[in-house]
């Protein structure tokens, strides 16, 4: 609901933990594993349109279905009057929140969005706190359903390959065939709001392209596709997916596990363009990939170990930064040296590493692991699981983009980052 008693928007909330992990919106045109024709990956808010937490945090004071503030003055008015506005002006200035021409104002409202954006990317947000991260650290165990869970969570029901660990995304976009929502409120708006009313239908990605001048051929080809989310904390956060058409976690995981198979009884896709199916459609794949009621379950009691909560850290303790390196190029064939030596603990505890493949091309046979570098995506926990390993190399056998993100842990608490190998054929070329 937004600040305005009966509006509301037309998605459903997003969760902001972990969004600091977002790169800005991107087309990545490799290959993957029922991706052949390559996908946008990043950007915030459902549909990517922005690039950065700062622009995401300007978005919500003004949008009238929101907050519902008349313009940015009002917005730093409010901040003027709140009781941290002294230290406000002691990290921005003087007179900042005092703003004299439009162009303070416009400085102020920055200056705003800026602050909103840094606590987003602080550990009250992204706190890494989870039983999940407690059971990685060595200091908790997973109950049998839980294990069971997370072992089919990176094998049978492939949830691994679109929400990989550590953050349990690939940041991409998809249109998985979810179903218009006709409990959603925002069909019953006056038309000042919602001109479409009942016949509404959200294009996503596709509408922030054409609103970026992206040609409508290549346009069109997004409508309907969402951002991937970020799964941790999700049993806290119902509904779920981008029109809350799905009232529980065990819902989600049914649609995914059923969509296409005779009998499901499934609605049809609010956007029927680019629905992300296997072609040609096979058992084993999403829609019908093949989970009992039982394992459903534990995939679900997997899904509540990601909770932040779990445990409290120690008093005092203050979370280590990871520091993958710089991007790089590769060559297939050739190691390719990672690096997370810069990664660092402010209070001078000794890290573990643990780096893992996020996505990883499609290796054309798709026989086996093929390695480190194969192109077929593994448990990404498996990759390069060794703790004292802050520079190992891989050897790539496919060309593409690898997307592989570094955990340093200091026993208790954790903290990512993520690096990008892009490797060329042998020869040059991709």
């Amino acid at each position: 609901d937004g600040a305005v008693a009966g509006r509301v928007g037309k998605r459903n909330a997003q969760t902001t933990a972990y969004a600091m992990f977002s790169p800005p919106l991107a087309f990545d045109a490799t290959a993957r594993p029922g991706i052949m024709e390559g996908m946008y990956k990043g950007g915030l808010f459902w549909d990517g349109r922005a690039d950065t937490l700062v622009d995401q945090a300007r978005e919500p004071f003004l949008n009238m279905l929101e907050m519902n503030n008349p313009d940015k003055a009002a917005v730093v008015n409010a901040v003027a009057f709140a009781p941290y506005a002294d230290s406000f002006e002691l990290y921005f200035g003087a007179g900042v929140l005092n703003p004299q021409t439009p162009a303070d104002v416009d400085f102020a409202y920055e200056c705003v969005a800026e602050a909103l954006a840094e606590f987003m990317r602080s550990p009250e947000v992204s706190p890494f706190t989870s039983k999940y991260d407690a059971w990685k650290a060595g200091n908790a165990q997973l109950a049998a359903a839980e294990l069971s869970g997370y072992q089919l969570f990176t094998s049978k029901a492939m949830c691994f390959r679109c929400h990989a660990e550590p953050i349990f995304t690939n940041f991409g976009h998809q249109n998985l065939g979810t179903p218009a929502n006709p409990a959603h409120p925002f069909y019953q708006l006056p038309p000042d709001l919602n001109p479409a009313g009942a016949a509404f239908v959200d294009l996503g990605l596709g509408d922030v392209l054409r609103a970026r001048g992206v040609a409508e051929a290549d346009a069109a080809k997004e409508d309907g596709k969402f951002k991937i989310p970020c799964l941790r904390n999700s049993a806290a956060t119902p509904p779920y997916v981008h029109n809350g058409f799905h009232a529980t976690l065990r819902d989600v995981v049914v649609f995914n596990n059923t969509r296409d198979v005779a009998g499901a009884n499934t609605p049809p896709p609010e956007v029927a363009a680019n629905v992300h199916r296997h072609m040609p459609p096979m058992p084993g794949t999403f829609g019908q990939i093949g989970l009992t009621d039982a394992e459903v379950d534990d995939v679900v009691a997997f899904l509540g170990t990601l909770t932040d909560g779990y445990f409290v850290p120690t008093p005092g303790n203050r979370h280590p930064v990871a520091d993958a390196g710089m991007n790089k190029n590769g060559t297939v064939g050739m190691a390719v040296a990672l690096d997370g030596g810069m990664s660092r603990d402010p209070d001078g505890a000794a890290l573990t590493y643990r780096w893992s493949f996020v996505t990883l091309p499609l290796k054309p046979a798709m026989g086996g692991m093929g390695g480190m570098g194969g192109g077929m995506p593994m448990a990404s926990a498996a990759a390069f699981d060794d703790p004292a390993a802050h520079a190992p190399a891989f050897v790539p056998d496919v060309p593409g983009i690898y997307d592989i993100a570094l955990t340093v842990t200091d026993g208790e608490l954790s903290h990512v980052d993520f690096v990008q190998v892009n490797v060329a054929a042998a020869g040059g070329g991709m």
